[in-house]
């Protein structure tokens, strides 16, 4: 008894927790990802601003 949550596809391998593990390992990627973008997109915003700035 147990509400599906998450597609099946997201498991990763077989067995008891295959779908906490491809949740977890996903949602990692998802956070990665978004740290990631949010660093380039400040490093981006910051060079504008000095070009900007220096006009």
């Amino acid at each position: 008894m147990g509400t599906d949550l998450f597609p099946a596809w997201i498991a990763i391998g077989s067995g008891k927790y295959a779908l906490d593990l491809g949740v977890n390992i996903y949602g990692l990627a998802l956070c990665i990802g978004g740290y990631l973008l949010g660093a380039v997109w400040g490093r981006a915003a910051t060079a504008l601003a000095e070009v900007l700035v220096h006009r």
